[in-house]
């Protein structure tokens, strides 16, 4: 079985960015939020577009500052994270996995632990879901696995002390996709069982938890909305992971798209697109929706991103990798697509980081992650991240039983390799979502450790 967590963005509005080094385009920022561009990451790809990209100030080289075991915060001797970190006010916010279900603030400079919440669930909640951070608030959602009915348990608490502020329960598993927060709205979504392709998408109102508005989707739910101009984007799957190999009529067709208004729920366009699963999340970039998807056929898989008009639905453009089904351990999809200096970033499962022209889809130059060294690659799921006109990801390689973890820094331009160095002892494949930038340090999830360096 195959875990993932998305983190969900927070935004309240957009406004014009400043025209970035080499790029004509005009880019949008989120507005009104309380914290600037380059000294938090306090949502999923750092953004409600999940962009990926900072303002931050980056060196071209990096060193360890230091690093935190989870067994230390846990007492537990073996512990695993699932959810990214966040970062906002000086502190680091993640979610602890498991039957144990915590959520730790850490102290940004030194990794020490200034509070930590125990929620009230049951022993068959999963916590996968990533935080977001707004306005004093911490919001997080874990997701049910085991229990039947599905539920969902959606908190807001104290940014400050970790006390609960409300919590509501959703009659849904969103054990794949976490929340979205605009325009003081939550935004969460699940499927029903990972039988039955029935999604819902739920809008509370984030101040006291009151539900706004729900809608009805087609298929699994399993990636993360995105907000962009008053409008919610989401994504469906035709089949689910739990699901790949069911060939039967209830799992043939197309992944489906949808564009909700924020405000009132209503239905703006609907479309489909080429692809069995949606895991990895949408992002939003200059009017353009970027959708990632695969298509399995036997040991097949074709990994694709597709662009549609957001006003529309109307498809502008897709890129396609037509690939082994089996040679990574992650089966599903490319990563997230990361957006800056009009290029598109992506993770494939063959170990390479990719630039796509945003306007054309066409591929601009690909890289190699770990160089020349031949194994299976535990890197697909995983976006890069951008500051600084260099873009930043990582590669876990498994050359004859001997893991090795790089992370790398490439030239947005021209992807030359920057600086590599040694990546966390253990990156684990199921932490999909390992980095956030932010005051000019990248943060690692590192699957059993934090790792921050600068």
């Amino acid at each position: 079985m195959f875990i993932v967590s998305t983190v969900s963005p927070l935004v309240i509005g957009y406004e014009v960015d400043a025209i970035r080094k080499d790029s004509i385009k005009i880019e949008l920022k989120p507005s009104k939020v309380s914290y600037n561009n380059d000294s938090a990451w306090p949502m999923y790809q750092h953004d409600a577009a999940n962009t990926g990209f900072s303002s931050s100030p980056f060196p071209d080289s990096l060193n360890l500052s230091y690093n935190l075991s989870y067994s230390e915060l846990t007492n537990d001797s073996f512990i695993t994270m699932f959810s990214s970190l966040i970062v906002a006010n000086g502190k680091i916010f993640i979610t602890g996995p498991g039957f144990k279900t915590h959520i730790f603030a850490l102290d940004e400079n030194n990794g020490s632990l200034i509070w930590k919440t125990r929620l009230p669930l049951t022993y068959n909640m999963v916590a996968v879901n990533t935080p977001v951070v707004s306005n004093g608030k911490v919001f997080v959602c874990f997701g049910s696995l085991l229990t039947f009915p599905p539920l969902t348990v959606l908190f807001a608490l104290d940014e400050n002390t970790g006390e609960i502020i409300w919590e509501k329960n959703i009659m849904d598993s969103s054990f794949y996709p976490s929340i979205t927060l605009s325009n003081d709205k939550v935004i969460v979504g699940g499927h029903f069982t990972f039988i039955l392709p029935i999604s819902r998408l739920y809008v509370f109102d984030a101040n006291n938890g009151d539900l706004i508005w729900q809608n009805k989707m087609r298929g699994f739910f399993e990636s993360t909305p995105v907000v962009s101009n008053n409008t919610v984007f989401t994504a469906t799957s035709c089949k689910s992971p739990m699901t790949i190999g069911f060939n039967a009529p209830l799992f043939s067709g197309r992944a489906r798209v949808y564009a909700f208004d924020l405000n009132d729920g209503s239905t703006i366009w609907k479309t489909r697109v080429k692809g069995h699963v949606i895991i990895s999340s949408p992002a939003v970039s200059n009017g353009k929706l970027l959708v990632p998807s695969d298509i399995f056929k036997g040991n097949k898989c074709n990994r694709r991103i597709t662009s549609l008009d957001v006003k529309t639905g109307e498809k502008l453009w897709h890129y396609h990798i037509n690939q082994d089904a089996l040679n990574s351990s992650w089966p599903t999809s490319i990563s997230t697509p990361s957006v800056g200096y009009g290029k598109i970033f992506i993770i494939d499962v063959s170990g390479l980081i990719i630039a796509l022209d945003e306007e054309t889809g066409e591929m601009l130059w690909e890289s190699e992650i770990i160089d020349e060294i031949e194994g299976q690659s535990w890197c697909s799921a995983r976006p890069p991240v951008i500051a600084d006109n260099k873009v930043i990801t990582a590669s876990t390689v498994d050359n004859n039983s001997l893991e090795i973890n790089k992370i790398c820094m490439f030239n947005v331009s021209n992807g030359e390799k920057i600086w590599s160095g040694e990546g966390p002892e253990f990156l684990s494949p199921i932490v999909p979502y390992p980095f956030a930038i932010a005051n000019g340090k990248l943060f690692v999830n590192g699957g059993d450790s934090i790792y921050v360096y600068s």
